[in-house]
């Protein structure tokens, strides 16, 4: 452990460069470095808190559990099993003292699990969700807009097409309603003209 963080600060201090055809990793500075371990210590003693306060109380101390919490993280990782499942859960509970029953322990084990990894992974998929949907929505919205963009042209066609042709329609109609009243023989065909037009059309004048 000393070795490693020895090499460490060294690599940071000279600010090495390692190269591996066109790609580039730099040492971190040693206030990268510092603050990684500040919160991976942290991380360390939050992880064990939850798992210290879930099986039934014992004479463990909090500094010993600590230890062991740490000793089965890093056999679970040494392992390569995924997560260190068995693993780390066979550490722990062979650590725990014998007034602890095997049922408890492994419940609190199995509760650790869920609230320090499955928890946490189903709040980001949820959170992943989101960001999609979001990401759909800007590009359903974009769709949209270059859309109307496209049928710009033909709306302001439309729109120009539209007053005319209403003002077309209301004149003709008052057209034929003021030779339907001077004309009395006009007047059966305006009856007979409402079965075939609406009666907004032929009232319109």
């Amino acid at each position: 452990m000393v070795t490693i963080l020895a090499l460490t600060a060294y690599l940071a201090i000279r600010r090495s460069t390692i190269k591996i055809g066109r790609f580039r990793i730099d040492a971190p500075s040693l206030t990268v470095i510092a603050r990684q371990m500040v919160f991976t210590a942290l991380d360390l003693v939050f992880a064990a808190s939850t798992l210290y306060i879930l099986p039934p109380a014992s004479d463990l101390g909090f500094t010993t559990f600590v230890a062991i919490f740490i000793v089965a993280m890093n056999a679970g990782m040494l392992s390569h099993v995924p997560g260190g499942i068995g693993v780390f859960e066979s550490i722990v509970i062979a650590a725990l003292p014998a007034s602890i029953p095997l049922e408890p322990a492994a419940a609190a084990l199995l509760l650790y699990r869920l609230i320090y990894y499955l928890l946490p992974f189903a709040a980001a998929v949820m959170l992943l969700a989101l960001l999609e949907l979001r990401m759909v929505g800007t590009r359903a919205k974009q769709r949209l807009v270059r859309a109307a963009a496209a049928a710009e042209p033909i709306m302001r066609s439309v729109s120009a097409i539209v007053p005319v042709a209403m003002a077309a329609m209301v004149f003709v109609s008052g057209l034929w309603m003021l030779f339907s009243a001077l004309i009395p023989n006009i007047n059966r065909t305006a009856g007979e003209l409402e079965h075939l037009l609406p009666l907004a059309f032929v009232e319109g004048g």
